[in-house]
């Protein structure tokens, strides 16, 4: 019968987390509407992380969120300007159920002078699982070359890779 597989790359701003919640319900609603009832695997790099509102949205099904708008935003430095608007609350929501692959997720998938977490993610529908999933560098082998990247790890984000089983 098939299975759907998504991919995507959220907003980066740590300060804009509804920007990236509108994102990641429309790539939810469009999966699930892609292909209705299909198993789905959905991957990307969420710059979000674990116990995050975006994450919650992707393996709950829904969160409620509160942020205050704003009237302008560096990109380059993430600096925003708060609007006079009051707070605004949203109801994010998506229809298909979802876990990660990797159980517990990763401590990071990126580590660099400035942030260490774990931004990028696998999630997976309740008829698939994980049969094995690649391990991550270890911080000390990561700190050898300073941070990612690096002349041994060009990029900023490592690999996440899951051997997955219907």
């Amino acid at each position: 019968e098939g299975f759907v597989i998504g991919t995507t790359h959220l907003f980066w701003n740590p300060a804009m987390e509804y920007i990236k919640l509108q994102q990641v319900r429309d790539f939810l609603w469009a999966a699930a509407a892609f292909a209705p009832g299909r198993d789905t695997v959905i991957s990307g790099d969420l710059n979000s992380m674990p116990g995050s509102d975006v994450y919650r949205l992707v393996t709950d099904g829904q969160v409620s969120h509160t942020y205050s708008p704003v009237s302008d935003d560096n990109e380059a430095t993430g600096a925003v300007k708060p609007s006079n608007a009051a707070d605004v609350t949203v109801k994010f929501d998506h229809s298909l159920t979802l876990r990660s692959a990797y159980d517990p997720p990763p401590e990071f998938s990126t580590l660099t002078d400035s942030f260490r977490g774990c931004l990028d993610h696998i999630f997976l529908s309740p008829n698939f699982w994980a049969e094995g999933t690649l391990d991550m560098y270890s911080e000390a082998v990561i700190l050898e070359n300073k941070s990612l990247p690096s002349v041994q790890y060009p990029s900023d984000h490592m690999s996440l890779i899951a051997n997955i089983a219907l």
